[in-house]
């Protein structure tokens, strides 16, 4: 979107603590179902409400924050203050499309922010046009990658001794959630 850059911008001025910004990732199209079943399967789109995450005020409705993937937004579509995002290393590019985890990085990359203390945004009206994978092959291969990127994500989570340490205290939260959509499944077959 062309107003994209002055949104996040607005969304930096009208609070100065933030230290990143996100916004919706919106289907340029979904003339495929390959492309409807991407847009539901991805879910980049976190709604049209503005929403700010720290650790001390973790959001009721997230029993396992900060570590739920894509809570925060993604890296499609992600804006950084340059000295917050070095105070806590940048991405780390072993991770990432191009590696072997083939992403992960904008996840952890936010959970390292929020651990150190950053305030991070969401900012409906910073929103993106995303196209996505027209065919099954491609998403496929997309979905697989990620799969991978999520798993490294929660790996270098747990050999952090401060991603462990929040991730144990959140842990009962963790399992209940899983129980919910478990009982939930298990009730729609």
């Amino acid at each position: 979107d062309p107003a994209w850059a002055s949104r996040i911008a607005g969304a930096f001025a009208a609070d100065p603590e933030l230290a990143c910004v996100s916004g919706p990732v919106l289907a340029a199209r979904l003339a495929s179902p390959e492309e409807r079943a991407a847009d539901v399967a991805l879910a980049w789109n976190k709604g049209f409400t503005p929403r700010r995450f720290t650790l001390a005020d973790p959001p009721a409705d997230s029993p396992i924050f900060p570590f739920a993937p894509g809570l925060f937004g993604i890296g499609a579509n992600l804006a950084v203050r340059a000295g917050a995002a070095r105070a806590v290393g940048g991405f780390d590019e072993a991770m990432g499309p191009g590696t072997p985890t083939h992403g992960g990085e904008d996840c952890e990359f936010l959970v390292r922010m929020i651990l150190a203390g950053h305030v991070l945004g969401y900012a409906p009206g910073a929103y993106l046009w995303h196209h996505h994978r027209p065919d099954q092959a491609a998403l496929t291969a997309q979905l697989e990658g990620y799969a991978i990127g999520l798993g490294s994500f929660l790996a270098k989570v747990a050999l952090s001794p401060q991603g462990r340490s929040v991730a144990l205290r959140r842990l009962p939260a963790a399992v209940a959630r899983l129980r919910h959509i478990s009982d939930r499944e298990a009730g729609a077959g």
